[in-house]
């Protein structure tokens, strides 16, 4: 079967009181991501699902505001050069 290559984004918006508390935060977080991911490919919950990568990290950048609908997030870069586009 052919599977189609596809992107889950959770976000979460949170506010630190202190650097530690953001580092405890940030070892919850890939932990409990780790199991997530774990629990989403077992295969009695759903046997057509694989996840290929997943990453977890509480970022030192301060957000302006809430995070806006995930379906206006871009992600940019690039894995290679970029190419000229032709029609």
């Amino acid at each position: 079967m052919h599977m189609q290559q596809l992107r889950a984004v959770l976000v979460v918006d949170f506010d630190a009181g202190t650097l530690k508390d953001v580092m405890e935060f940030d070892e919850t977080f890939k932990k409990l991501s780790k199991k997530l991911c774990k629990k989403i490919t077992d295969k009695s919950v759903d046997k057509n699902i694989e996840v290929k990568n997943h990453q977890a990290e509480a970022l030192l950048a301060q957000r302006r505001g809430p995070t806006g609908k995930l379906r206006d997030i871009i992600f940019r870069g690039t894995r290679g050069p970029n190419k000229k586009w032709t029609a």
